[in-house]
């Protein structure tokens, strides 16, 4: 029999061999199946890490500037990864770049563009690199195609080069010097207007009136080109505004020259007419003297009468609204006769007796003198040339950058933070945990929140501070516990990603994730919408660090009375030790969370409920009874499991599964 054996193994020595190997590797092949196929039922799929040279831009009229991304991906080997990419211009709301590409391990995608100033003087604008990617279902490649997003905003902060500073620091100070220059002489011209309106009821002043009318062209003509020099201060456009400085200067000139030649022949006509008024008193004083003192002579007081006549005819002319020339030429025919009276008045009133005789009355006139105001105020135009804000523009939509304190500390402004619960298995990439919120984050973009992506403790804080909120739109951002930081040097730091920490370390960590997002938008507090074990971190947080940093919070499947049964026992077999241990029922954690201060903030619950567990109803994975808090506003949501791995618990986070959580997220968020 032995030898038999040599016989046959010398005779098929090649074809024993070749069928060992075809077997070992159908053995290898099938292992290694099974094993991806055990990865992927675990949540193993596929991890996208964008990144990019720079977050932020800061440049001037003029210049470009140049921002890389580099886009990798890792999968099953055998798996390839089919991306849709897109840069996209938020401000205009629209696409600079849009494309597909294949990617695999190792093979990156590396784009880069160059950005420049689109708008004048100073202000924000936003991009966004944005990436979809999913694995493509093979044999040995298992995926469901569930689509992997990455984001990244960016924003591109202007200012004025040197030569517009240079021109705006020079104009300004011109243009203020010139519109008080011009309120001056507007002040001047309505002290000449005062005269002229008493004037001008019994004076025919044409010849002033024209000048006065021409003048007001010029002031006018000079108050519109300062208008337009505001506007085009406002509009940062300094060069133009500057080109057209002296010719204004030369506007002026005329106008104030012209002022002060109307001052002066204004001057002229009322010396002229107050001397008019004085005489035809002086007149009147004379002839109600010798009326008075009448001497009895027929001759003289046929005279006297006669004057008189000549008086009262004169007051006609005098009363009317006539010109000077034609009131002194009346005027004065009275003075020459009374002159003659006067002298035979002189001659007879030693030699002849006073007369009885009457002679008519003397008719009043309505002459008064008039006079310029010894003193002018300038009249404020109200032309500020006011440095214009900053402006920030976000889908279309151009407004002031939100810098002042009202629109910083506004509940309308505040950043969303999406915090996601535990992750079903230890040795899965934390990355993955970064996924439940993709499509409600994308959802709230549409309901007027920005969507900035993502934010972990190794998001850059430099240089950044207050940037994501200039837009007054507040942001929604997807956050994770789950990587922490070594600092090597000051430098440089290296990404540690731990999801084996207690609940208490992650709260830790939100701290410092909260600060982050504070920090890049500039707000002074964050709304948290957080999910399953998620919502454990935030109320811990709260718990150890306050409500001070917080507007509100969203709990949505959260354990708050832990985990039981069935969900407690796997839990520690494929999950972290540590948080199982802090999220069953009865754990240390929870007896200290609960008990504990309720927060000074508000809390909304959003509860799934519906399928049959250990110990009650639920959502699969949380007893309903487990996760509502009693003093928190409490929302229940309807809903059926399809089966153990696939609970309602998971499909709270799926919008077209279950639209009402979304609208719920949305009634608790507003102010």
């Amino acid at each position: 029999m032995l030898g038999f054996a040599k016989r046959m193994w010398a005779r098929h020595k090649v074809l024993t061999v070749l069928i060992l190997i075809a077997f070992g590797v159908l053995i290898v092949f099938f292992s290694t199946k099974a094993f991806l196929y055990v990865k992927f039922l675990l949540g193993n799929d596929i991890i996208v890490k964008l990144e990019s040279d720079k977050e932020d831009l800061f440049i001037v009229k003029g210049e470009e500037g140049l921002i890389k991304f580099k886009a990798s991906v890792t999968t099953n080997p055998f798996c390839t990864a089919q991306c849709e990419y897109a840069f996209r211009d938020l401000s205009r709301d629209l696409y600079l770049d849009k494309n597909v590409s294949v990617l695999r391990p190792g093979n990156p995608l590396e784009k880069e563009y160059k950005l420049k100033v689109l708008m004048q003087g100073i202000g924000q604008d936003l991009y966004r690199f944005e990436m979809e990617c999913n694995s493509v279902n093979t044999w040995l490649c298992h995926t469901e195609e569930d689509v992997t997003t990455r984001s990244m905003l960016i924003t591109v902060n202007y200012d004025l080069n040197e030569e517009d500073k240079r021109l705006k620091e020079e104009t300004k100070p011109v243009l203020e010097s010139l519109t008080k220059r011009l309120e001056t002489s507007i002040g001047k011209k309505a002290r000449l207007d005062e005269a002229m309106i008493l004037l001008n009821k019994t004076l025919n002043i044409e010849r002033l009136e024209e000048e006065s009318a021409s003048i007001n062209l010029m002031i006018a003509r000079s108050e519109e080109d300062l208008l337009l020099f505001k506007d085009l201060f406002s509009q940062n456009k300094y060069s133009l505004a500057s080109q057209g400085v002296a010719g204004l200067e030369q506007e002026l000139e005329k106008t104030e020259l012209s002022v002060e030649n109307l001052t002066f022949n204004m001057e002229s006509a009322l010396a002229s007419y107050n001397t008019l008024v004085e005489n035809v008193s002086n007149v009147r004083n004379s002839l109600e003297k010798l009326r008075d003192n009448m001497v009895e002579d027929e001759s003289f007081i046929t005279s006297l009468n006669k004057t008189v006549e000549e008086f009262n005819h004169a007051t006609k002319v005098l009363n009317e609204k006539t010109r000077l020339e034609e009131k002194e030429d009346a005027l004065n025919n009275v003075s020459e006769k009374l002159n003659q009276l006067s002298a035979t008045w002189q001659n007879l009133t030693s030699a002849l007796p006073l007369s009885n005789s009457t002679v008519d009355s003397l008719e009043e006139t309505y002459l008064g003198q008039v006079s310029l105001s010894e003193t002018y105020n300038p009249i404020s135009l109200g032309i500020i040339f006011e440095e214009p804000e900053p402006k920030c523009c976000l889908f279309k939509e151009c407004k002031a950058c939100c810098v002042s304190e009202d629109c910083k500390n506004s509940p309308d402004t505040y950043p969303v933070m999406l915090l996601h619960g535990h992750a079903v298995s230890e040795g899965i990439s934390a990355e993955y945990s970064l996924e439940g919120f993709t499509k409600i984050q994308k959802m709230l973009e549409e309901d007027g929140y920005l969507n900035a992506g993502t934010v972990t403790l190794y998001t850059p804080q430099a240089g950044s501070q207050g940037l994501w909120g200039l837009s007054g739109t507040p942001v929604v951002v997807r956050s994770s516990y789950y990587f922490d930081v070594f600092q090597e040097t000051p430098e440089n730091y290296v990404v540690v990603q731990t999801k084996s920490e207690s609940i208490d370390t992650y709260a830790i960590r939100l701290k410092e994730l909260v600060d982050i997002v504070k920090y890049r938008t500039g707000k002074p507090k964050v709304n948290i919408v957080a999910f399953s074990m998620g919502g454990l971190v935030a109320r811990r947080y709260l718990q150890v660090f306050g409500s001070q940093d917080v507007n509100k919070v969203i709990l949505i499947g959260t354990p708050n009375s832990g985990i039981v049964g069935e969900v407690a026992k796997v839990c520690p077999l494929i999950g972290a030790e540590l948080e199982c241990r802090d999220l069953t029922e009865g754990s240390l954690f929870l007896n200290k969370l609960n008990r504990g201060q309720k927060p000074e903030i508000p809390v909304y619950t959003i509860v799934g409920t519906g399928c049959e567990m250990d110990g009650g109803i639920g959502d699969g994975i949380v007893l309903e009874d487990h996760s509502t808090i009693p003093w928190a506003e409490n929302y229940i949501i309807q809903g059926v499991c399809s089966g153990k791995l696939n609970p309602l618990h998971l499909d709270l986070l799926k919008p077209d599964a279950y639209p009402e959580v979304h609208q719920l997220i949305l009634k608790s968020l507003e102010p």
